[in-house]
């Protein structure tokens, strides 16, 4: 009897193969449909990731752009307002008629001197030189009611004949300055601001000059330095800095930065003997400034090209925003560096973002947290846009009331009121009405704050704000120029109606006085007065009025002078009182009105 598996046929004998087959071909439909699953939600999240990020830090992007260049502008404002105070104190000295007899071609003292004899002697001679004394005693006055470091005067051909610091161990008195890359600037007339390194002291600062010009033509010129060490409240903002005209930086938040030359700036292929004159160096390193462009779009393609190359690299540091901004008046530039802390925390959320819509996209189950995920974070995102954008409208108000106001007297402040001169000025000029500009300083306010307190000074700084308030008309406007001078705008008033309005202030403001200020402090004012002439310009216009101030100090404090356009010399003794005033301010021999 045979086996019965020797008479089963082929069919029978392959039929257990079949369910293997079977099961093979559905593990391969299987991982086919996970495959085209996981590429279709792989790509569902990449897509969807890739615009949640790009709308992201795209908005990051853009608002701190806005925030780096309304800061940049804030910055810049300050610096221009201070380098155009600082551009009228050389112009406001040149015009003084010491300076003018000091350099005078028929003068009896240092004109006659030569370079043949030596630098000792020079000084020597000059420092001994009995009418240069009240010269180097007005200076030092200067000096210290402009708060700048040095002022001094040079001949035509750069010898300094006198100078504020004469008589001291720094003295720049009979230096040969005619190396000096400011003298071609007074040879040519011309009024300029630049930064050096001084050549006794060899501290850093900026320079300010302008010529002496009398009928003989340009004698000389006068010269003032303010200590970048002064200067530093320009660059208090976290990655601020001041470039000069030939592009070096030479005031940074970061000191590290300073003496750093800009990519592409002037320095670099400078004169090596002007450069070595003005600097006391030769080698500048250039500071690194590399576009981030190519870098971050290879690490984020995801991010539009024109976000990504706003973004650069300073030293080879981490991406940063970087804003510049040109001063008007002289050459400096002020910028910032603003570092795009975002950029990891956004390639973070890319790959999270991804990996969540992955997931979910995978799980049926999950779509709803999923939506609901997406649905939350673009109501974040939007949120979070808005409140930016909430934020940077309340910083831009911020940043105009600062510019607009002074923070402690609520007076305009120095910016706004110049750009008001010019407003009326123009106004005046169309129309043909008068305008007047009153600047004011109050007497020996350093000594009131040295013995009392600073906080005692601001309550008189804030009182002088107040007096000018009751005095003056609807439509006139007072200013703080800085410090404790203020600047009074009367549109419509001729110079016999300030004076009187002015000897209103100073009358009132010496014999009233709130209870929070001592009696035992001396509360004067001085102040200077100038009509807009036909023509003129606001620099003209406060230039005279500084002058008139310059005469009020210089003849006793406490008593306004008017710049008297015709004659340009004092028409009134000292105690004529100006006509309409009290009995009691005519009587005051001290404190009088006086036409210069």
């Amino acid at each position: 009897m045979q086996h019965p598996a020797r008479h089963r046929s082929p069919y029978f004998a392959l039929s257990p193969v079949r369910p293997a087959v079977r099961r093979s071909l559905q593990r391969l439909a299987i991982l086919l449909v996970i495959g085209v699953l996981m590429a279709a939600s792989w790509w569902l999240a990449d897509a969807m990731s890739n615009r949640l990020a790009r709308r992201e830090l795209g908005a990051a992007v853009e608002a701190r752009q806005q925030v780096a260049s309304a800061v940049t502008d804030s910055v810049g404002q300050s610096l221009d307002g201070d380098v155009a105070l600082l551009r009228g104190i050389p112009a406001t000295v040149a015009a003084a008629p010491v300076v003018r007899e000091a350099l005078a071609p028929d003068s009896p003292n240092t004109l006659a001197l030569t370079h043949a004899l030596s630098h000792d002697e020079r000084r020597t001679q000059l420092e001994r030189d009995a009418s240069l004394a009240s010269l180097n005693g007005f200076l030092r006055r200067v000096s210290d009611l402009a708060g700048i470091d040095a002022v001094w005067v040079v001949t035509r051909d750069g010898l300094c004949i006198a100078s504020s610091n004469a008589n001291t161990a720094i003295s720049f008195v009979g230096d040969d300055l005619s190396a000096r890359p400011y003298m071609q600037a007074i040879a040519s007339g011309k009024t300029t601001i630049a930064f050096a390194r001084g050549l006794t002291t060899g501290r850093p600062g900026i320079y300010v000059t302008s010529a002496v010009v009398t009928d003989h033509g340009i004698v000389g010129g006068i010269v003032g330095k303010l200590n970048t060490s002064r200067a530093r409240h320009w660059v208090a903002q976290q990655g601020s800095f001041v470039a000069d005209q030939n592009g070096v930086i030479v005031l940074a938040q970061d000191r590290s930065l300073e003496l750093y030359a800009l990519p592409g700036s002037p320095v670099l292929t400078m004169d090596p003997a002007v450069r070595a004159a003005t600097y006391a160096q030769q080698i500048f390193p250039t500071l690194t400034v590399t576009s981030q462009g190519e870098h971050v779009h290879e690490q984020a393609p995801w991010l539009p090209r024109a976000t990504a190359d706003k973004l650069v690299s300073i030293e080879n540091g981490p991406p940063s925003l970087l804003s510049m901004k040109t001063i008007e008046h002289g050459g400096l530039a002020a910028g910032l560096i603003m570092p795009f802390d975002v950029w990891n925390e956004a390639q973070a959320n890319f790959r999270r973002n991804r990996l969540l819509i992955f997931l979910a996209a995978m799980s049926v189950l999950s779509v709803g947290v999923v939506l609901s995920l997406s649905y939350y974070r673009e109501r974040r995102l939007h949120h979070d846009t808005r409140d930016m954008a909430d934020q940077l409208q309340q910083a831009n108000a911020r940043l105009s009331d600062e510019a607009r106001y002074d923070s402690l007297t609520g007076a305009l402040s120095r910016r706004y009121f110049l750009d008001l001169l010019s407003t009326q000025l123009r106004a005046s000029q169309l129309s043909r009405a008068p305008l007047t500009v009153v600047i004011a300083d109050l007497d020996h306010f350093k000594q009131i704050n040295d013995r009392h307190g600073h906080a005692t000074g601001d309550r008189a700084l804030e009182y002088f704000l107040a007096v000018c308030e009751r005095a003056l008309r609807v439509g006139d406007a007072v200013g703080r120029l800085g410090g404790e001078e203020f600047g009074m705008l009367l549109p419509g008033a001729p110079a016999g109606q300030a004076e009187q309005v002015a000897e209103a202030i100073r009358l009132e403001f010496r014999r009233a006085r709130p209870k929070s200020i001592p009696d035992d402090i001396g509360l004067s004012v001085s102040l200077g007065i100038a009509a807009a002439m036909r023509n003129d310009t606001p620099e003209r216009l406060l230039s005279r009025a500084d002058q008139a101030l310059y005469l009020a100090k210089a003849r006793g404090r406490n008593r306004s002078v008017v710049f008297d356009t015709h004659s340009n010399v004092e028409s009134r003794t000292p105690g004529q009182g100006a006509a309409g005033l009290s009995a009691a301010g005519q009587t005051e021999s001290a404190n009088s009105t006086t036409t210069v």
